[in-house]
């Protein structure tokens, strides 16, 4: 199960992004293998009747896929082919759920996970390269 950090940004730049991702330190020393843009509307704190105030969730309004830093894209077929006695789960979940295509990333530790459209790739730099 990956862990979530957030960070507040401007805007939707992804080589902001990992620049920002390069001082994220999660469990264990890991590194963020990936990061999601999330716009949300904020709304200010409400009178609660009472002299008080209640404040209200944001709500998001749009969300990116995912970025996967300097991952690399592997199809099923790909997967299959190798028939890598340690990747037998790996087949099985692709197979089982009917993944087409997979990012494997090394950005800390190793970690695969499916890839969807409107995932992408970006390098080091977080320039998009997929």
């Amino acid at each position: 199960m990956p862990e979530v950090s957030e960070k507040t940004v401007k805007s939707w730049n992804p080589k902001r992004a990992v620049v920002l991702s390069r001082d994220i330190v999660e469990r264990y020393g890991a590194k963020p293998f990936g990061f999601r843009f999330i716009t949300r509307r904020c709304a200010t704190p409400i009178d609660d009747g009472e002299g008080g105030k209640l404040n209200v969730e944001p709500k998001e309004i749009k969300r990116s896929g995912i970025y996967y830093i300097e991952g690399c894209i592997e199809t099923i077929d790909q997967v299959m082919a190798r028939n890598d006695p340690s990747e037998e789960r790996l087949r099985d979940n692709m197979r089982i759920n009917e993944i087409k295509k997979v990012v494997i990333t090394k950005n800390g530790y190793r970690s695969v996970h499916p890839f969807n459209d409107g995932d992408s790739v970006v390098d080091k730099d977080g320039n998009v390269i997929e």
